[in-house]
This record gives C-alpha cells, sequence and structure tokens, in this order.
C-alpha cells in the first residue's frame, strides 16, 4: 500500500500529470484504507488548495466525506461554504446540496433552507431542480407546508419538464 501511496505522490508532485484531481483522491482513498485518515483529509486539502487543478468539486466532496468520518462535520460544512463562493468554481448544485445535508446532519435545518434560497434565488448555476425539491422537503419537515408548496410552485414555472419536481409538489399539497 506504501508503494502505491509513493507513486501517486510523485504522479502528483510531477505537475504535468495528467488529471491531478483524480491522483490526489486515489491516494487519499489508499491512505484512508491504511488507517490514515488525517493523511487522507490533508491530501485533498492540498489537491484544492492547488492553484493549477480543474474539477475540485470531486476533491471538496470527497475531503467533506472524510471530515464527516472523521466527526468533524463543521469542518466540512466550513469547507464546502468556501468553495461555493470561489471564483469559476464548478459544480455549485452539487456543492449547494452537500453543504445543506451537512447542515441537517448536525441540526441546522434553517441554516440549510437558508442557504438554499440563496441558491436559488436568483442563481445562474444550472438546474436547480433539485435544490428546490431538496430546501422544499427541509420546509416542510420544519412545519413550513406552505411556504413550501410556494416554493415548489415556483420550481416548476421555472423546470416545466423537471419530472421530480411536479411529483413532489403533488405529493406535498
Amino acid at each position: 500500500m506504501d508503494d502505491a501511496i509513493g507513486i501517486l505522490k510523485k504522479g502528483i508532485a510531477d505537475k504535468s500529470a495528467h488529471n491531478q484531481a483524480y491522483l490526489y483522491q486515489t491516494c487519499s482513498e489508499l491512505l484512508e484504507k491504511s488507517g490514515r485518515l488525517n493523511d487522507a483529509i490533508e491530501m485533498l486539502k492540498k489537491g484544492i488548495n492547488a492553484p493549477a487543478l480543474t474539477n475540485k468539486v470531486v476533491l471538496f466532496q470527497a475531503c467533506v466525506k472524510l471530515l464527516k468520518k472523521a466527526d468533524r462535520t463543521p469542518e466540512g460544512i466550513e469547507l464546502i461554504e468556501k468553495a461555493i463562493h470561489l471564483p469559476g468554481m464548478t459544480g455549485l448544485v452539487i456543492l449547494y446540496r452537500t453543504c445543506a445535508e451537512l447542515m441537517v446532519s448536525v441540526g441546522r435545518q434553517q441554516d440549510a433552507v437558508q442557504l438554499l434560497y440563496k441558491a436559488i434565488d436568483g442563481s445562474k448555476i444550472g438546474n436547480l431542480a433539485s435544490l428546490y425539491q431538496l430546501c422544499a422537503n427541509l420546509m416542510i419537515s420544519a412545519g413550513q407546508r406552505e411556504e413550501a408548496i410556494s416554493l415548489l410552485k415556483k420550481g416548476i414555472l421555472v423546470y416545466p419538464r423537471d419530472k421530480d419536481l411536479k411529483s413532489f409538489y403533488e405529493k406535498a399539497a
């Protein structure tokens, strides 16, 4: 295992290697499997902070998963919140969803709703239908059914072809 980790680290050090994000992620997975969870987290953070690296959303997700496993969920939330505001960040819908789910896992349901509302309200980050649905689901579980139904109606106007959103609305209404 250590030999494989060493080879991956050499690949990471070689800045010309293709798909550096994959090397960081694979190295982190091997570190985790060898019982070195904190080293795995640090490897992913190193990849996240590598300036020339693209497609960092995969590294953020992997890092948050390990932080949660290490019982460091608040640190994971902070990491994702920073990622959401990075210029040129891709995969924002995934990051918003991940952050909201983490918030819920530590009892911060209202913060998750507020985060999702910000993402939905005027964002141009991709198809937000799943965020409408997640936000409405959280609102319903918090006893805000009417507000959730109103949000779902708005979502259906924006994404009239999204069958999952329509189906969720029909169940909620």
